[in-house]
């Protein structure tokens, strides 16, 4: 069975850090539902010159956060509904995530966590 995690912290470094944690300590599976305060999260070789207006984020107090994993640089704010679906790949020797979205509609949950 999949287990959903409702996260319900809007801290984007701490949403982050949970996302990593997981898929690294976590045995079965699951998903984690979350959002967060507005901020821009950038991939792991992104470069934060070339994605960002760090003075546009700085004068509207927008955090600036870098996911683990790579992938685009994306806006989040409470408007906006993240799925996680991590799981372990070996690729170059590291894990790494995959995210399966078509898969929703198809786990089979044994219930919601609440974080």
């Amino acid at each position: 069975m999949t287990s959903c995690i409702d996260n319900r912290c809007t801290d984007v470094y701490f949403n982050l850090a949970a996302e990593e944690y997981l898929l690294k300590k976590k045995k079965d599976n699951f998903f984690m539902v979350w959002q967060s305060a507005p901020s821009v999260v950038i991939g792991k070789h992104q470069s934060v010159r070339r994605e960002t207006d760090e003075a546009y984020l700085r004068a509207n107090d927008i955090a600036l956060a870098r996911r683990f994993s790579g992938g685009g640089a994306v806006y989040h704010d409470e408007g906006n509904l993240n799925l996680s679906f991590p799981t372990l790949s070996t690729t170059c020797g590291r894990p790494w995530i995959f995210l399966k979205p078509s898969a929703l509609w198809r786990i089979p949950t044994s219930g919601w966590v609440s974080m």
